[in-house]
């Protein structure tokens, strides 16, 4: 997931499922396992890197 999310920036969660080919809720699993890590910010539906630059 997070190579696709670098790669390609902002997401849509079944964008996610159809590209890694796993269930829903081992994506919304690794989405809270990024968004606590601060890897990624959540924009509605949307997901993308999180960018550090200050």
């Amino acid at each position: 997931m997070w190579r696709i999310l670098n790669n390609e920036g902002d997401i849509e969660i079944h964008s996610l499922v159809y590209k890694l080919q796993i269930n829903e809720n081992d994506i919304y699993s690794a989405i809270g396992w990024l968004a606590r890590e601060n890897k990624i910010k959540i924009k509605k539906n949307i997901y993308t890197k999180f960018d550090k630059k200050i």
